[in-house]
């Protein structure tokens, strides 16, 4: 089975091949607030847990669009939780009598302190009590025992105990948009001979001739280079991302590498390598995917620091 997401990107590009998972969130649809499935906690890959659950609120929205679905994201649930008092969290289902659901995507709890993980445990728990169904994406792993969880306070740990969670895999998530129209390195060797021999000018984005070539033939298999105008330059990594279909192999194996905002090209543009037959192309036609990439690329964590002495552009 087969899990199309496009609620946030609006695309069907993305997909997840987890039948076990897609089983899970169909009985949630079916069945919210089955004691067997709140709360249901997606732990592990940040982008499939974000894009499931984007899914996820799409399709209980079309079943119960007279209901109310509350579905938070990584800022804004610190917002949320820091916001509110306890005793307003605690008298939510009053103020929101016609909630049934709450979704809550990239949940990190180290971006809270003590009491405010306490906070949102404690509201947790008071939903679930209320059958009100809770799903939650996150990257905590809490151990079986609270011991090893010293990152945690005991109400998140109780919570999170008394859930259901599924580890989440990023190799399940790929890109199927067809890129058999993209620019391979092959093409662009050609056109840079043809360019420089008859033509001396081309269109406002079309692909430059030499965007591939002049990359050279070592390419870094661990980081790739983001750079998005306006909010500076990344290295996040490339396995964070989906693999897309390789339009020469037709094998699930290609990376992003790169990510660059070109002027002379129209917009952002990707660069991909294939891991499995080597091919590298480019396109500044998968917008979905760009979005993808400026969501979870350009965390602070991957910020590319100018080195101390060294001027911004040297």
């Amino acid at each position: 089975m087969e899990f199309t997401l496009w609620s946030i990107y609006m695309t069907s590009n993305f997909v997840v091949n987890d039948p076990d998972l897609m089983r899970c969130l169909q009985h949630i649809i079916a069945h919210p607030a089955d004691p067997l499935y709140n709360s249901f906690i997606l732990n592990g890959d940040e982008i499939s847990g974000g894009l499931i659950l984007a899914q996820l609120y799409h399709n209980l929205s079309e079943k119960y669009p007279e209901r109310e679905i509350l579905y938070l994201q990584e800022y804004d649930i610190l917002e949320f939780i820091r916001a509110r008092p306890h005793e307003l969290l605690m008298s939510y289902h009053r103020l929101h009598p016609n909630l049934f659901c709450v979704l809550l995507a990239g949940l990190e709890l180290t971006s809270l302190n003590k009491t405010e993980q306490d906070k949102l445990a404690l509201f947790l728990k008071y939903l679930t009590k209320q059958n009100i169904q809770v799903v939650v994406s996150t990257f905590l792993v809490a151990e079986r025992s609270f011991s090893d969880c010293s990152a945690i306070t005991p109400e998140v740990w109780s919570w999170y105990m008394s859930g259901r969670d599924y580890e989440t895999s990023r190799c399940k998530t790929i890109y199927t948009k067809d890129l058999s129209a993209a620019l391979t390195i092959e093409q662009d060797k050609k056109r840079l001979k043809l360019f420089s021999l008859f033509r001396k000018s081309y269109h406002f984005g079309e692909l430059y001739p030499g965007i591939l070539e002049k990359d050279g033939k070592n390419i870094d298999r661990y980081s790739m280079q983001l750079g998005i105008c306006w909010l500076g330059s990344y290295e996040p990594p490339q396995d964070k991302f989906p693999k897309a279909i390789c339009p020469r192999c037709q094998k699930t194996a290609l990376r992003p590498y790169s990510c660059i905002a070109s002027p002379l090209s129209g917009r952002h543009v990707i660069k991909f390598y294939c891991y499995n037959c080597r091919e590298r192309i480019a396109t500044n036609d998968a917008l979905d995917y760009y979005q993808l990439l400026r969501t979870y690329g350009t965390r602070k964590r991957y910020r590319v620091v100018p080195q101390e002495g060294i001027k911004k552009g040297e």
